[in-house]
């Protein structure tokens, strides 16, 4: 059970941050820094790159929040419905916390691909402007 704890408090946490990033990124208040954002170098060529690119990736942000959010329960539902007093102790939870980490990553992958190539694009015509 402490396996299926500590994997759903990361998935938690993970869903936390990601959820603000995709707010701030949606209302385009997620100014560019060096902490917290799609750092990644399309994003960061310029300041109409990083605003373009997150708000590209915001949806999918979003998607990945949810994927974190319903993979937690699930994680949950297997600790609680499977016995772990069985020969396979906590594999299946474990199991299914290697899935949903694996699949809340492909999601992020997906909402980076999707924030560098609007930034590809908002750059190239920031470029064209000067």
């Amino acid at each position: 059970m402490i396996t299926a704890v500590t994997g759903v408090a990361g998935l938690l946490i993970v869903a936390l941050v990601l959820g603000m990033v995709a707010g701030m990124s949606r209302h385009g208040t997620l100014p560019p820094n060096g902490t917290i954002g799609l750092r990644t170098r399309a994003t960061r060529a310029s300041d109409a790159a990083w605003y373009a690119g997150h708000r590209a990736a915001a949806r999918w942000l979003k998607l990945a929040v949810w994927i974190a959010l319903l993979c937690a329960a699930l994680v949950m539902a297997t600790a609680i419905l499977l016995p772990t007093t069985s020969e396979a102790g906590d594999l299946p939870v474990f199991v299914v916390l290697l899935a949903s980490y694996a699949l809340l990553v492909a999601g992020v992958v997906v909402a980076v691909r999707a924030a560098n190539r609007a930034a590809r694009r908002a750059h190239g015509a920031d470029l064209d402007t000067r």
